[in-house]
């Protein structure tokens, strides 16, 4: 069985994901060096707990907490930022190959479209970890050269509800992009889809009227405070993110199966 797709997609994507480790390690850092000096603002929890504030960023625990710190600037903004990143990797898979006209030369190795396919999509599992594990070697330097008490166990398992969510949100975008045939316009989808499930949780969250909505968007099943404050894990939560992963990887494949292609 040959891993020559899967291997040249990480290493096309290697340099890419070394620049991205490294900014994200500075920035972690940087962000767990700040945490003393926010911790001394008065009145900021109160702010923070505004409807304006908690349409825009959903319902934030303490945020004079590290904890609550940590949920809302690492597993609410950063990780959004990142699984953008990951969005716009996985939009081009396909659609950005056909754009580009090189789908032709994919296509010719002794490969099938379903392969190709399951390759690309497996070549996020690596990169998720490393990223993953960047945030976790940046959190674990920081708070140790700080001397700022953190729970090592409880971070780790909010990174693996964050990976979930990201090879998630990485299937559909990769669904987007078996159905399209440009790359640039598969990511704007991916990452407008992206945004508007943000928004679905966090108005949701504190509008009780289009709560509803809450269930469409894969952010409610990454409820990082619920892990990060009050310790809760909720497996069944993990469950869904891994079955929206199966299940558009699949659609995914059969989408490109079907489809004509024309590189014109």
């Amino acid at each position: 069985m040959s891993l020559a797709v899967l291997l040249q997609t990480l290493k096309d994507k290697a340099r890419g994901t070394g620049l991205a480790v490294l900014l994200i390690l500075i920035f972690v850092v940087y962000m767990v060096a700040m945490f003393p000096e926010v911790q001394k603002m008065t009145g900021l929890d109160e702010i923070m707990k505004s409807p304006a504030f908690e349409a825009l960023l959903g319902k934030v625990p303490d945020f004079t907490s590290f904890d609550g710190f940590i949920t809302l600037e690492l597993f609410t903004l950063t990780a959004l930022v990142i699984c953008g990143y990951i969005a716009f990797l996985a939009a081009s898979f396909l659609a950005g190959e056909i754009e580009m006209k090189t789908i032709d030369l994919l296509l010719a190795q002794p490969v099938t479209r379903v392969r190709l396919v399951i390759d690309r999509y497996a070549a996020l599992i690596p990169i998720v970890i490393v990223l993953m594990v960047a945030i976790m070697a940046g959190l674990y330097g920081g708070t140790q050269y700080m001397g700022i008490a953190a729970s090592y166990g409880w971070l780790a398992y909010a990174l693996v509800f964050a990976g979930a969510f990201m090879l998630a949100f990485g299937g559909i975008s990769l669904f987007i992009s078996a159905l399209l045939s440009d790359g640039r316009t598969a990511a704007i989808v991916s990452l407008g889809l992206l945004f508007v499930m943000y928004f679905m949780e966090t108005i949701g969250e504190s509008v009780e009227k289009v709560s509803i909505v809450r269930s469409l968007s894969l952010f409610h099943y990454v409820q990082y405070s619920n892990i990060m404050v009050y310790h809760d894990l909720n497996l069944g939560n993990l469950g869904v993110l891994i079955a929206v992963a199966v299940v558009f990887v699949a659609l995914a494949v059969y989408t490109f199966h079907r489809r004509d292609i024309n590189v014109v």
